[in-house]
């Protein structure tokens, strides 16, 4: 199974698993998008703001492969010590664990240093920090495993499996806990439905500025992609369909979400009911209603 890298914008490039996000596409792009392996091509930009509902566009010719990225939002907290993001998360679907489709909550740096975090249908939970192969910078949680690697460059990642991705509403948790010398300490934790929380475990990144605490990057992005589709063959996308929403600090609400499709043709990204939230379907033949852009 292939894991993904952000872009150096955003991680280490949308291999996607090469991802993400300075012109309207770049800024998603080398936020969000700035991972796309060239798999995640994002498609023109509305001026107008993505709520503004169009005619809904049925989805007809599809690109060649690879077009692994389906859709992509960059959001804006305008914060400026982000060190804690939460994640809430609604699957109204579980597409199967045999699906190969990830998830990606937050893919913008802390520091100065790549790293993305999410869930893939499969049922594994993962974080990985990039630029760093070193096992030290790893606490694993009971039943989390440490992989190191330099297949997309260097990289040091958490995963945890807990064997499927059940319809329901989750909750992760990223946020800075005890600093070393040069260095702060992030642990994750994940809730699945009905379930208590996981600790899943911690990473170490280092400080960009001597005796200033490391923090998340504003601007990151998540997104969702079929990574079966980064190689040769383009295959058919399972529709899946997932509301995710997101603060900081606990309490603090994006002020901007901006949303960017790829290639892909069957997705479509439309603000939820709370602020903060919004809802993707890919796959199948979802229709287009809602144009990339300003979602609030």
């Amino acid at each position: 199974m292939k894991y993904y890298k952000i872009n150096k914008l955003n991680s280490k490039g949308f291999s996607l698993h090469y991802l993400f996000p300075l012109i309207v596409i770049v800024v998603i792009a080398i936020a969000g998008v700035r991972i796309l392996n060239g798999s995640h091509a994002s498609s023109p930009i509305s001026t107008k703001l993505a709520s503004q509902t169009t005619s809904c566009v049925a989805p007809t010719n599809y690109p060649g492969a690879p077009n692994g990225g389906m859709t992509y939002v960059n959001w804006t907290f305008n914060h400026p010590d982000i060190n804690s993001l939460t994640n809430s998360v609604k699957l109204v679907n579980n597409p199967g664990v045999s699906t190969q489709m990830f998830l990606q909550l937050y893919d913008f740096n802390i520091d100065n240093t790549a790293q993305y975090y999410g869930m893939q249908t499969s049922g594994l939970i993962l974080w990985s920090e990039f630029g760093t192969s070193n096992p030290s910078n790893a606490i694993a949680g009971a039943g989390s495993t440490i992989v190191v690697g330099s297949g997309e460059g260097n990289f040091v990642s958490l995963r945890h499996s807990f064997g499927s991705l059940p319809a329901g509403s989750y909750t992760t948790k990223v946020y800075r806990t005890t600093s070393t010398s040069t260095g702060d300490w992030f642990a994750y934790y994940v809730s699945f439905p009905g379930k208590s929380s996981v600790y899943v475990g911690s990473l170490l990144f280092p400080r960009a500025m001597a005796g200033v605490r490391a923090s998340f990057k504003d601007g990151g992005g998540t997104w969702i992609e079929d990574y079966q589709n980064n190689g040769s063959v383009l295959y058919p996308v399972p529709v899946w369909n997932v509301t995710i929403g997101i603060k900081a600090n606990g309490t603090v609400v994006p002020i901007h979400a901006r949303s960017a499709y790829s290639a892909m043709p069957n997705s479509n990204i439309k603000n939820s009911v709370t602020k903060g939230s919004v809802n993707m379907v890919v796959g199948g033949s979802t229709p287009r209603c809602t144009p990339a852009g300003n979602l609030y």
